[in-house]
């Protein structure tokens, strides 16, 4: 029997024991990929998909999204034989099955999660979904009677490894020091980083090599980036620089509430950080906080310097009501952004 992955096995023995079970014709009844990065749920729904049919006619593919179907229209469904085929697969999307709190009726969510384990032979169901809700007896019924590939974000080397990989295909090297700068910019979601990787390869085209230069002058600065920066500069009370980040952000059309909940968020974390540190290696606060590990070494802790324990409490204080009073309609989200720049960059 192929073992079932959860949250104690990473991707990486996860998609191994997919690839065997691709290799071998050993495929389960019903799949469900899900976690933070959609490059890698949009790969292995198509992968896994793909495999399932084995060529077959695309008859035999059928896919739903939203609220555009109900369970027993479904069960019908895998019920038929695929046409002239071995095998018929179906593929949920973002649907209302995982919609919390629930679009539908629990009991149809019910209904299919007792089906799953007596679906045909001939019949298999991929479930794709960014954060089910794994309380839901439906998901409690894929993970018994299938697999689950659970798509975290792979570790510092794993994507050097990838993007390194990528570069080299389209005949560019990358320097250690244009390679941390392209990580800095491009951030950990690899949907963005295969966006910034083709930017690079069709700028560097012909050069053989990117260097730091490339990098700064073709990538973009992530939102999240940003705040990270700004957040720096506000430990450091460096007033004008803070403020300067904060327009740049505005004049990239960031909603200033936006920036309100970013703010409110990363001061959260970096508090939990504080009382953390020297209690717990790097790589636990990371899992705590559901933080990549990347982020949290060479983003998120760098952040801490310029901050005491008092300051941070206060600070967060300071989020908090700003953004009570903004959701209660008492200050605008724009003011009460600037207002708490001016107030944490204050010296004395």
């Amino acid at each position: 029997m192929p073992k079932k992955s959860n949250n104690e096995v990473s991707y990486t023995e996860v998609h191994k024991e997919l690839e065997r079970q691709i290799r071998e014709q050993d495929f389960q009844k019903v799949y469900m990929i899900c976690g933070e990065q959609d490059y890698l749920r949009t790969q292995n729904r198509n992968l896994l998909s793909d495999a399932i049919l084995g060529g077959g006619d695309e008859m035999n593919r059928s896919y739903y999204t939203g609220e555009n179907f109900t369970v027993p229209e479904i069960i019908d469904l895998a019920e038929t034989l695929p046409f002239f085929a071995d095998r018929r697969v179906i593929v949920f999307e973002n649907s209302w099955l995982f919609a919390k709190p629930p679009l539908k009726s629990t009991e149809e969510m019910e209904q299919l999660a007792d089906y799953l384990p007596k679906m045909p032979d001939t019949t298999h169901m991929i479930f794709v979904e960014r954060a089910p809700n794994k309380t839901y007896k439906l998901y409690r019924s894929i993970k018994k009677n299938g697999f689950v590939i659970d798509c975290t974000t792979p570790d510092e080397n794993q994507l050097r490894t990838w993007v390194v990989k990528h570069f080299r295909d389209a005949g560019l090297q990358i320097t250690g020091g244009a390679f941390s700068v392209f990580m800095e910019y491009a951030g950990t979601d690899m949907l963005n980083i295969q966006s910034e990787a083709e930017k690079l390869v069709s700028y560097c085209a012909g050069t053989g090599q990117i260097t730091e230069d490339d990098v700064r002058a073709i990538c973009s600065r992530q939102v999240q980036d940003r705040i990270f920066d700004m957040i720096s500069a506000i430990g450091y009370k460096r007033a004008d620089e803070a403020l300067s980040i904060y327009m740049d952000l505005i004049r990239l059309q960031t909603p200033p509430q936006v920036i309100l909940s970013l703010l409110l968020r990363q001061f959260n974390q970096l508090l939990q950080l504080f009382e953390m540190q020297g209690k717990t290696s790097a790589k636990e606060m990371a899992e705590r906080l559901h933080l990549n590990y990347f982020v949290l070494t060479k983003k998120v802790m760098p952040m801490l310097k310029g901050y005491t324990d008092a300051e941070l409490v206060q600070d967060l204080r300071a989020l908090v009501q700003a953004d009570a009073d903004y959701k209660s309609g008492r200050i605008d989200a724009r003011i009460a952004v600037e207002k708490l720049i001016v107030q944490f960059t204050a010296v004395g």
